[in-house]
């Protein structure tokens, strides 16, 4: 019975699943590196490859977020809109009672979805290698696996950051999805006020 509730909750109103405690953390002990010489320039270049695929994956994150702000921003002024025409009659129906509850539904999935789009746009600290991480000493071989080291260190980091963010970004979705239904739902409404 628990179960059904949840998921008929999660249908009306989904929430974000708390982070468990081994998810939260980094370890911080550096990983032992197995990379024979010869294979250091080519673990040095993929590393390399990954930080500029994490960097790509946080920037669309925060590029879809965006584009949430500003649809549903768009849609519900027109919902906005639309309700001050139909509740400008000097009646009050059944019909206009239920658009306004219609509308306010979709009031609250269009803040929750600015809501969480804000949240993945939500500036934090990242981590990127700079000159004190790469101002060491050493022969070639030693120095690149330093620097890979620290390169890890800095994505495992990052990717935490960018996995939160992406979390927002999917409770975002979940209640962006909804409001598309309840503007069908409206629209549908509307044509049925409008020729009856």
């Amino acid at each position: 019975m628990k179960k059904q509730i949840n998921q008929i909750r999660e249908f009306i109103w989904p929430l974000l699943e708390p982070i468990g405690k081994s998810e939260g953390q980094i370890a911080l002990e550096p990983p032992i590196i197995n990379i024979e010489e010869e294979n250091i320039e080519l673990a040095f270049d993929l590393k390399i490859k990954i930080i500029n695929n994490e960097e790509d994956r946080r920037k669309g994150i925060e590029s879809k977020a965006a584009l949430f702000l500003s649809t549903i921003s768009i849609a519900s002024s027109l919902i906005i809109a639309a309700n001050s025409v139909i509740t400008g009659k000097v009646e009050i129906s059944l019909m206009i009672r239920f658009s306004i509850l219609v509308s306010f539904v979709l009031s609250l999935y269009a803040i929750r979805t600015v809501w969480y789009s804000i949240k993945a746009l939500e500036r934090k600290s990242f981590k990127i290698i700079c000159f004190p991480d790469f101002n060491i000493k050493g022969s070639k071989s030693e120095y690149q696996k330093s620097i890979i080291i620290k390169m890890n260190e800095y994505t495992k980091y990052n990717q935490l950051i960018t996995n939160e963010k992406i979390d927002f970004l999917t409770m975002a979705q979940e209640y962006y999805k909804r409001a598309i239904v309840i503007i069908c739902l409206y629209t549908f409404l509307i044509c049925i006020y409008s020729f009856c």
